[in-house]
């Protein structure tokens, strides 16, 4: 196998020198890699925190709002002078919304609409009390959920629209996903997905369920449902497009359902992985697990054991290469394995593309650079994303 000396040359300056920077052998242990790697820690008590985007997290801290620098490890001062308990993020628009709802004391909150790049605030305003508040999809409009309705607010004029929407069992949830866009408002008994505005109605799901059993819920990209019933064990994923819904169960043991003690679940930005945290219990010890499930296949990845405190929020980042996980009293920041990043055999293709790659020689015997090879695999790398 021959290059032509003068097209790899252009090749190198023009698409290869920005990736000068990723060495072989830190390619060649991501490819091995099979667990979550730490990267970075945040050692504070956080209470909400979001993906800005692959380099940035949000999050609320002792009720102020900063900023954490994932590549310099470094976390912002307090941007807010007043005190918040949530946020939520619209990362198409740059947009960060930290709140109060003032819930329990029945009292109108706070809310502040921030520019994370700039770190400035764009507009202070009051919301009704609400169980949960999420930037719309519709400019200068947010959502809000209460106990019996759901309500789209404009905060440029402090008014709420008039497209409300009331339930006749009570509110527990609501999901917004910016990237299809699709809007979930969820209780105990369906789901009522819209479009990109409540006048949009898409469909409404039953969901089965006790009306005392907790289920947690999220929307996936793919536009796919995922509910988890606690009092049953069982996690189905229902394809919003058709209505169909399949259960997920262990590949080991067909008639029974996922492990015992699920709580937490979220979906990579492509929605073709679902990520689910569970506690197992024997009489010694408890365990924490990490299961991938192939959202295309139904079918379970990858297992591996967890940090095994009580896990508050999980998240992937937008590029799906790493993974936040809050705990009592930190948040950690991990790798993503390369198993569940990329599609089943790319591990072998690869391989044998780094050997075939180090084997090519030019007439006068030249080995390809090394720079060279990463920037090859990676290009290869991009085409087989899950």
């Amino acid at each position: 196998m021959h290059y032509n000396s003068c097209n790899l040359l252009i090749l190198y300056f023009l698409i290869i020198t920005p990736y000068l920077s990723t060495m072989e052998n830190e390619m060649r242990e991501f490819i091995e890699s099979k667990s979550l790697k730490p990267i970075e820690t945040i050692d504070k008590i956080i209470s909400s925190a979001k993906f800005i985007n692959n380099e940035e997290i949000a999050c609320i801290i002792q009720e102020k709002f900063h900023i954490f620098n994932i590549p310099h490890n470094k976390l912002s001062e307090p941007i807010t002078n007043f005190s918040y308990t949530g946020l939520t993020i619209n990362n198409k628009n740059n947009e960060v919304l930290v709140f109060n709802s003032n819930f329990y004391n029945n009292k109108r909150g706070r809310a502040a609409l921030y520019n994370p790049i700039h770190k400035t605030r764009i507009i202070t305003f009051k919301i009704p009390p609400c169980i949960q508040c999420e930037l719309s999809t519709k400019e200068n409009t947010i959502l809000l959920i209460n106990k019996e309705y759901l309500a789209e607010y404009n905060y440029q004029n402090n008014t709420p629209l008039s497209n409300q929407k009331y339930f006749y069992s009570t509110a527990t949830d609501l999901i917004v996903n910016q990237a299809v866009p699709v809007i979930g408002a969820i209780n105990y008994k369906e789901a009522h997905i819209y479009r990109s505005s409540l006048t949009e109605e898409r469909l409404t799901i039953p969901i089965p369920n006790d009306y005392h059993h907790t289920i947690i819920r999220t929307i996936s990209s793919n536009n796919l449902l995922a509910v988890l019933n606690c009092h049953t064990n069982t996690l189905s994923l229902i394809n919003l497009n058709n209505k169909q819904s399949h259960v997920l169960k262990n590949e080991d043991d067909n008639s029974r359902s996922i492990s015992i003690g699920m709580y937490k679940m979220c979906f990579n930005p492509s929605g073709s992985v679902l990520l689910t945290l569970s506690k197992q219990k024997n009489l010694t010890t408890t365990i924490q697990l990490l299961e991938y499930w192939d959202t295309e296949t139904f079918t379970k990845i990858h297992t591996e054991q967890f940090n095994n405190a009580y896990c508050s929020h999980i998240m992937f980042s937008p590029d799906g290469k790493l993974l936040a996980a809050g705990f009592i009293d930190n948040l950690l920041i991990y790798r993503v394995p390369f198993n569940i990043q990329y599609q089943p055999e790319t591990k072998t293709k690869i391989h044998f593309m780094l050997y075939t790659l180090h084997n090519v020689k030019s007439k006068d015997d030249t080995i390809l650079p090394h720079d060279i090879i990463n920037i090859i695999a990676h290009m290869y790398l991009t085409l087989c994303k899950r």
